[in-house]
């Protein structure tokens, strides 16, 4: 696969999943009791050779950070890729949460204009099922 980076939205249907997550985002809602809802997504992208991945964050994601300990388990503990986990506001001198996924990606298009990989996946965080991303990748091309 060309050079892709991947971009997963963490805070996807909150508003739908009400008491699940008071506490937590969806990215870090238990599944299965040993897993998080990202794993499959970290995990997908990973399996596919994508290593530079931005997680978009929206509120409640401490537990998330605890658990993805900067992707240590997924082998993206790394110096020039790895994880990157952005703050919930729609640009760095505002104070505003972002307010839809067109708003987040605008508010880090630095990151996405400023790396060399030349395709974007952009995923949410509650699938839980295995993605080829290359056989993606290839049908979109």
């Amino acid at each position: 696969m060309v050079e892709v980076m991947g971009i997963i939205f963490a805070s996807d249907n909150e508003n739908k999943l009400n008491e699940l997550t008071i506490h937590r985002t969806t990215a870090s809602l238990p599944f299965s009791g040993r897993y998080r809802l990202i794993d499959f997504t970290l995990s997908n992208l990973v399996n596919s050779g994508v290593t530079k991945i931005g997680i978009i964050t929206k509120n409640n994601y401490n537990s998330l950070m605890d658990h993805l300990r900067m992707g240590r388990d997924w082998d993206l503990n790394r110096k020039n890729s790895g994880i990157t986990l952005f703050p919930p506001y729609s640009l760095n001198t505002s104070r505003d949460v972002y307010k839809g996924k067109v708003d987040a990606l605008y508010g880090i298009s630095h990151y996405i204009r400023h790396n060399k990989e030349e395709y974007v996946i952009l995923s949410n965080s509650n699938i839980a099922m295995n993605i080829d991303y290359d056989e993606v990748y290839d049908r979109h091309i």
